[in-house]
């Protein structure tokens, strides 16, 4: 096998680690072994490969350093790596090989700061770095790369200082993802020349500014996630248009003011009615190695709880403005959203009644109104809200003293147990109070104890407090059959037609020879 070129062996259960043997293959351009079990460490000799251009070895178990011996591959365009227990740095030699297009480290140990060499990659369009333990500060190099680079996500670090302030005209950037670090400072306006931005996530870092509102120059922007950061003040985009947001999540800041009803006006993507029901698709991007999937890692808070998807739909559709100190009444403008799925207003000082347009929200299946101080009664119009498991009835929950709607559990009727990214979780059936048994719901046991602590599963289950949260799980942006078992890059192989093999297999220690 001397003349070997490709090797596809991916999505398998292979075990074991790679053969030195392998490297007799002189001729290999491309090899994938990507989402088997294989362990060890990756082997120095892998260097001797000087032909190779493509190297998938994500989804794994390798353990130690990244040998450097791999920058004798002078001819890497795609580097993955990702996924397995690597630690150590991140070789300096790396940006000797000025051919690399795709780096794709993320979800391992690595330590220690970005390569300075990383600036000499002029055709990089793709970096991951995310979930690891690196640190120092963002390369301003960033910005002068990103003619070319399209895709970056340093999220879960530990990087700190500034956001690089020199993105170019021409910026080629779709997403941008630098969550859960320390960054501080503000966002750059040299973002604003990204035109083609689809994804933001600057989400829990140090960020500390009023509203980015020159962000809705961007025509391309889909999804904005500013939460927990300590930005300010009030939210106005009087003078631009967010026309393709989607997804918008400012929760856990210090906005102010009224709930901005021109910045809901604008939001011409989810004010539009879906009238033709298509196949939901995940956002991908089309790049000559492969599909990418390009949002990794985003969080909601759905139900009172916080919800990681891997990939989004593009069909999804949010807004969070919660654990703010948000004034004044709710909008009735929010009601004309007519292809929102998730609303969360809650933990801010809204007041008034809830407004009856929220009913004409047909497709929401997620909406949170707790601790605020509204009053009146929850509009009958919920009842056409046909994807909420909990609808008013005509004797709706009364109120608490400071103003908040009450729910009350009256009884348990039955219990079950379901698969959920392959763990056992318990679900009660609930008949709510005021409610008929008709309009019980199935919820998880753990959020009920979490809200209502004087549970009693077997018997009456009335709890002192209560609030309004109010869902439907039937599809909260991420199919069923998808959870737990995604990838984090996606790249496909387009090239070798790969059969899947059943049995736990391990490379044969004379391959090569």
């Amino acid at each position: 096998m001397s003349k070997l070129q490709a090797l596809s062996l991916a999505g398998n259960q292979i075990s074991g680690s790679i053969p030195n043997s392998l490297f007799k293959c002189k001729e290999l351009r491309y090899i994938s072994l990507w989402n088997n079990s294989m362990e060890g460490s990756i082997p120095i000799e892998i260097g001797n490969l000087t032909m190779l251009q493509s190297l998938y070895l994500g989804r794994n178990n390798f353990r130690g350093q990244i040998p450097s011996s791999l920058c004798n591959s002078s001819s890497l365009t795609a580097l993955s790596l990702d996924d397995n227990g690597l630690d150590g740095t991140i070789p300096e030699c790396i940006g000797n090989i000025i051919s690399l297009e795709i780096i794709s480290f993320s979800n391992n140990n690595l330590t220690g700061q970005i390569p300075s060499s990383l600036c000499n990659l002029s055709s990089l369009m793709l970096l991951y770095l995310s979930n690891n333990s690196l640190d120092g500060t963002i390369p301003e190099c960033i910005g002068n790369l990103s003619s070319s680079l399209s895709h970056l996500n340093l999220r879960m670090n530990n990087f700190h200082g500034k956001i690089p302030e020199n993105f170019a005209e021409g910026c080629s950037f779709i997403s941008f993802l630098i969550s859960n670090n320390q960054v501080e400072g503000s966002l750059p306006r040299s973002l604003g020349n990204c035109k083609d931005l689809k994804l933001l996530d600057v989400g829990n870092n140090y960020l500390n500014a009023t509203f980015p509102n020159w962000l809705g120059n961007l025509n391309q922007l889909q999804v904005l996630d500013l939460r927990s950061n300590r930005f300010y003040g009030k939210v106005d985009s009087s003078d631009v248009t967010f026309t393709r947001l989607r997804v918008i999540d400012l929760s856990r800041n210090n906005f102010s003011g009224y709930l901005p009803v021109n910045f809901f006006e604008n939001l011409h993507a989810i004010r539009e009615v879906n009238e033709k029901k298509v196949k939901p698709e995940y956002m991908i991007e089309e790049v000559a190695s492969g599909t990418i999937y390009i949002e990794l890692g985003l969080s909601f808070t759905t139900k009172g709880l916080e919800t990681e998807f891997e990939k989004l739909l593009t069909i999804w559709t949010a807004i969070d403005f919660s654990s703010n100190q948000f004034s004044g009444e709710i909008p009735k403008t929010i009601g004309e959203l007519h292809s929102l799925i998730a609303l969360n207003l809650s933990h801010n000082c809204l007041t008034g009644p809830i407004p009856s347009s929220l009913g004409d929200l047909s497709e929401l299946e997620s909406l949170d109104l707790s601790s605020n101080k509204l009053h009146g009664r929850i509009p009958t119009e919920f009842t056409n809200l046909g994807f909420l498991e909990i609808v008013a009835s005509r004797d709706p929950p009364e109120l608490t003293a400071d103003g908040q709607l009450r729910v009350y559990l009256a009884i348990v009727l039955d219990k079950r147990v379901i698969k959920r990214n392959n763990r056992a979780v318990t679900q009660l059936l609930i008949q709510w109070s005021n409610l008929g048994v008709e309009n019980a719901t199935w919820e998880d046991f753990t959020v009920l104890r979490s809200q209502f602590p004087d549970l009693d599963p077997w018997g009456q289950a009335s709890a002192a407090d209560g609030g309004i949260v109010m869902t439907h799980e039937a599809n909260l942006g991420i199919a069923e059959e998808e959870k737990g078992n995604t990838g984090k890059l996606g790249i496909g192989n387009g090239k070798l037609n790969e059969e899947k093999m059943d049995k736990d297999i391990s490379l044969p220690a004379g391959l090569g020879t």
